[in-house]
């Protein structure tokens, strides 16, 4: 169930998982009276990779792997740096039924700091005793945050929050910015591999054909980013508002429609280039027409880095 783990020890009040073996370590092999230890057959286990990319085995055949710039868990993506933005403090309540993690006897900066470090945590629960990481957050399941006093909850500015996949696919916030998001037919950690349904997909820098998104909104970094040795091919984009929660979410849900030119607009700008971005102008300038003056506005783009 741990897409890292590759062997793993066992001596009877102890079971640990860790993300090599002794093929590719024999110098971490000890002895130990009374343990086991058992190891899975993996390509990474002969080195495959040239340093500095790391390697990440696939297992959907013992010899299929990736060869990575940055792990799972890492504080990286093949989008760019990592970047959290958190919302305002909501005392005396806790988000129930998304805890991934649970950790005892740590404080409320290093609770936050486990939030940051752990990919799949976009909100955390605090009280003392012990730190909730979830893979969730109020926006998303608004009837799950409950009052519990004493407790803090905390969530962090994500693009899933306003729910932009369409079932049965899952969003995983890209935190390269707050709208950078993708949607994957299979989570980190859930029990599927099939070399492009993995956690490593996200990470690869090899031309798989993966939808992205991007969300510009009027006073953020308007720019579009593939990793090197790819370019952005853009495939649909909106120029208006379609859900209240993006760019200054508005307090009712309104949707004013996009222009016919925004596509090739961004196209002239983005097609074929590792990054592009929006001249500094107005959008409703820049594309030709305002489908909703007096409105809070964003463009969307989805793109594929090929």
């Amino acid at each position: 169930m741990n897409n890292l783990c590759r062997s793993y020890n066992y001596n009877t009040t102890l079971c640990q998982l860790s993300d090599s073996d002794h093929l590719e370590h024999p110098s971490d092999l000890v002895d130990k009276p009374g343990a086991v230890y058992l190891a899975a057959e993996n390509a990474c286990s002969s080195k495959p990779c040239d340093p500095p990319k790391k390697c990440f085995p696939l297992f959907t055949n013992p010899m299929s792997y990736e060869c990575l710039d940055c792990m799972p868990g890492d504080l990286c993506n093949a989008q760019g740096c990592k970047y959290v933005y958190w919302q305002p403090v909501k005392e005396n309540h806790t988000l129930e039924n998304h805890v991934i993690d649970q950790i005892q006897g740590v404080t409320r900066s290093s609770c936050q700091a486990r939030c940051f470090m752990n990919n799949l945590c976009r909100s955390y629960n605090y009280n003392t005793t012990p730190c909730q990481l979830s893979d969730s957050d109020h926006l998303e399941h608004p009837s799950d945050l409950v009052d519990k006093p004493g407790a803090v909850y905390l969530a962090a500015e994500n693009a899933c929050s306003s729910k932009p996949c369409d079932p049965p696919k899952k969003c995983f916030p890209l935190f390269t910015n707050p709208m950078s998001y993708e949607c994957l037919d299979c989570m980190p950690g859930d029990l599927c591999n099939d070399a492009i349904s993995t956690f490593g997909k996200l990470q690869s820098l090899r031309a798989v054909k993966r939808m992205l998104a991007a969300v510009l909104c009027k006073n953020a970094e308007k720019v579009i980013r593939c990793p090197q040795g790819t370019a952005i091919h853009v495939t649909s984009a909106l120029f208006g508002r379609d859900t209240k929660n993006l760019c200054g979410w508005t307090l009712f849900a309104f949707s004013c429609g996009t222009v016919d030119n925004v596509l090739g607009k961004m196209r002239e700008v983005c097609e074929g280039k590792q990054q592009c971005s929006l001249p500094e102008e107005a959008y409703h300038l820049y594309f030709g027409i305002d489908p909703c003056p007096g409105k809070s506005k964003y463009v969307r783009v989805l793109y594929m880095c090929t």
